[in-house]
């Protein structure tokens, strides 16, 4: 059985980022990837509605769950390697809206497709097959599937979380063979979600909100933005929520957690009923709940779960970043294993920070490796 060199798992955006710039820099080696799904880059197809918000440009908003993490990776020598390889390998030409970064076309297909011209211009392989465990052996990696056993020298795992397709890294396979060898490794939830409200609110489906959003716990406020909301039958989601729910996944107690919608930014705002939705204006009076003439009260939401992986934008939890070189993210324990994307225990917030830390942290690999 032939040996190889660069087995890379998982045909996201890191993936196919790490396997681009390894063929580039090593191309008399062989560098394949193994997907269990028969396209590549889903997750880049529903970034940004459709439109692919692959970045931002402000790289100094604490944008990442840890802090200390994100100088290391979101500096400006990292920014610019990161334009250079959308520009210069994908030849994809950028558009900037306020900070964020979307291609030309304002369609993500397009971005896809310039990852797959390429992988196909390196005569990279892509094997469709569902990995199910590995063993670090003396002086290669052998990695299963159902039906095949390949030989590796250098894997490097980047198959994502659980959020849209959940079904990719289970206990039967990537995460329990990490869990196996040892790998401190913090379990999958979801991440950039939506509430569900304690609150019946199905009178309130379809009703969209700009406002100001804050999450309460014992009266003090951990998280304020302002942003739009939309209800939903039994909640309520938008960027805003969704960057909250981060924070809200994070706390040790969720009890009595509140939600406080402030409708109107503008306090000279007197007349309530003529400038507010009708939908929420006839719910707040059924409710007892119209806010004050002045304007400056909130409508209080109870908080009674978020919504699971099938709506969640992305997975929290992961390998541990303890657990991994900084530089070329090879897991300590293990020099020949690389750990990518959203397998890290690393999240962002709304923006296309997520697919670019995905897509950093596969440049650096390449970089340092």
């Amino acid at each position: 059985m032939k040996l190889i060199d660069y087995m890379i798992i998982g045909a996201g955006p890191s993936g196919l980022t790490a396997a681009i710039k390894i063929k580039e820099k090593y191309p008399s080696m062989s560098v394949c990837i193994v997907d269990k799904n028969k396209t590549i880059a889903r997750k880049i197809k529903a970034s940004g509605n459709g439109r692919c918000n692959i970045g931002s440009k402000d790289i100094t908003k604490q944008s990442l769950n840890d802090l200390n993490y994100q100088k290391e990776v979101f500096n400006e020598n990292n920014y610019n390697y990161f334009i250079s390889f959308l520009k210069n390998d994908l030849n994809i030409e950028l558009s900037y809206e306020d900070n964020s970064i979307y291609p030309y076309s304002k369609m993500s297909q397009s971005v896809v497709n310039a990852y797959a011209d390429k992988i196909k211009d390196l005569d990279i392989k892509i094997i469709f097959d569902d990995i199910i465990s590995f063993k670090n052996e003396t002086n290669f990696i052998s990695v299963q599937s159902h039906d095949n056993n390949y030989l590796v020298k250098k894997l490097i795992l980047s198959a994502g979380g659980k959020s849209y397709y959940k079904d990719y890294n289970n206990d039967k396979g990537i995460i329990k063979t990490l869990k196996t060898l040892n790998v401190k490794f913090k379990d999958f939830i979801p991440g950039l979600t939506g509430y569900i409200l304690k609150e019946d609110v199905n009178s309130l489906f379809g009703v969209r909100l700009e406002c100001s959003v804050q999450l309460v716990i014992d009266d003090k406020i951990i998280f304020s933005e302002d942003g739009e909301v939309n209800f939903k039958k039994d909640g309520i989601g938008g960027i805003v929520i969704m960057n909250s729910s981060n924070l809200y996944q994070s706390l040790e107690n969720k009890k009595n957690v509140k939600l406080l919608i402030k409708p109107f930014k503008n306090d000279n705002i007197t007349n309530i009923k003529n400038n507010m939705n009708d939908k929420l204006y006839d719910y707040l009076l059924s409710k007892n709940k119209v806010v004050n003439k002045n304007n400056s009260s909130s409508i209080c939401f109870v908080v009674d779960n978020v919504y699971g992986f099938d709506y969640a934008q992305v997975s929290i939890g992961g390998v541990l970043l303890s657990e991994i070189n900084h530089s070329t993210y090879n897991l300590l324990k293990y020099e020949n294993i690389y750990v990518l994307g959203e397998l890290l225990d690393v999240c962002g917030v709304c923006g296309g920070y997520n697919i670019m830390h995905s897509i950093i942290s596969a440049l650096l690999l390449a970089k340092n490796i």
